[in-house]
């Protein structure tokens, strides 16, 4: 399986996600409330506040953001958080990993879960099958890579992860890998 980013236009991002932010937070919501999630923190360099709206992945009871997003970095260092999902807001605590080992294994069971068509639209990634016509190999330049770990490598897919003490980013060049898992007490009702 080759993946490789296939994100909405830049323009579509900037009226569609103060439109999330604003869905997600308020009963108008709905049902979409418990399938995406926003990811409140600052940067780490500038203090810029960020309200991030993801996909909630969830697997095995932990909850997970998937992205490839450069806004990640700011839990390289750690970072505190608030997830509001489902209309609940929890505080957590972020770290960057940089694993390609434990990224491709998320990756791979969410395109499972969802099916390669819904995973494309889920994930922000065009995925090709060894039996589509675009599917290519593994890189020359990693031929010591499994081929879904060169991908997790090549593309910087990563992901969000909640532990119950923390909340931990992970990465693979850059990225981040580890589910959101279970919710604590919410800040605000």
């Amino acid at each position: 399986m080759v993946v490789e980013p296939a994100h909405p236009p830049a323009a579509m991002m900037r009226v569609s996600n103060p439109i999330m932010r604003s869905l997600l937070r308020s009963p108008a919501g709905g049902p979409m409330r418990r399938q995406f999630m926003v990811l409140r923190f600052f940067g780490r360099k500038t203090g810029r506040r960020y309200d991030i709206p993801v996909v909630a992945h969830r697997l095995d009871g932990e909850l997970y953001a998937l992205t490839d997003a450069p806004w990640r970095n700011n839990f390289r260092d750690g970072a505190d958080v608030e997830v509001t999902l489902d209309g609940h807001v929890t505080r957590m605590r972020g770290q960057l990993l940089d694993d390609p080992e434990a990224v491709a294994p998320v990756y791979a069971r969410v395109i499972d879960h969802f099916g390669v068509k819904r995973a494309q639209r889920m994930l922000g990634l065009k995925i090709h099958t060894p039996g589509s016509a675009s599917g290519r190999g593994a890189c020359r330049r990693c031929p010591a890579l499994p081929p879904e770990r060169h991908q997790a490598h090549r593309q910087n897919l990563s992901l969000i992860l909640e532990a119950r003490e923390t909340m931990l980013a992970a990465s693979c060049c850059s990225a981040e890998s580890r589910p959101i898992g279970r919710p604590r007490p919410s800040v605000s009702d």
